[in-house]
């Protein structure tokens, strides 16, 4: 999942028309070798379902895009509004397939999960209206360490060895976009979400 930046930084390019250099298109190739290292292809891990959460990637890649071409005409409050009904609605039409009744544990879980999201989505909504998407992607990467937090805690589940040398792969690519923005602003003396 976390090789969404990646693919935002490359789809900022055709469909925002933002410019992105060599050294930013290195690091989305580098990134994805970090997936391959994660997936491991032809290995006994590699099944067809590996590949949902490359799809899942690419998606939030475009939904991030959506997010930013509708802030430039739609205030931030109304673009989340929009996201709420869609995720309401399509979640509604699973719940009859896939509903078990919570414990009081799941039901608190749910409520928190709910709320953190929804201020994680409007917060997101309101940087994509302040910056371009290939200067917010890395900030991704922090969800990391709440992803392994959570699965620990929650789930006594750590991720393996190959999975924490390809996630760093990506992160390390990720952040290199991230430098290479900084850099080529104080270069051109323009703020860094102007750069190129």
């Amino acid at each position: 999942m976390f090789v969404s930046p990646l693919m935002l930084t490359a789809l900022a390019v055709p469909l925002l028309k933002e410019r992105v250099g060599l050294h930013r298109w290195s690091a989305v190739v580098i990134g994805f070798l970090g997936v391959l290292v994660i997936v491991r292809p032809g290995g006994t891990t590699m099944q067809w379902a590996a590949l949902l959460p490359l799809l899942t990637a690419f998606l939030y890649a475009l939904y991030q895009i959506a997010t930013r071409v509708l802030s430039r005409t739609t205030p931030s409050l109304v673009t989340f509004a929009y996201m709420v009904v869609v995720g309401t609605v399509g979640s509604t039409l699973a719940l009859p397939f896939v509903w078990r009744t919570p414990d009081a544990r799941g039901w608190a879980m749910m409520a928190a999960s709910g709320l953190l999201h929804g201020l994680a989505h409007y917060l997101v909504t309101r940087a994509f209206a302040l910056a371009p998407a290939a200067i917010l992607a890395p900030f991704n990467y922090a969800q990391l360490i709440g992803a392994t937090a959570f699965g620990y805690f929650v789930f006594g589940d750590l991720p393996d060895r190959w999975t924490i040398v390809g996630a760093l792969v990506i992160v390390a690519a990720g952040l290199y976009v991230a430098y290479r923005e900084r850099r080529l602003a104080r270069l051109s003396g323009t703020p860094a979400h102007r750069s190129s």
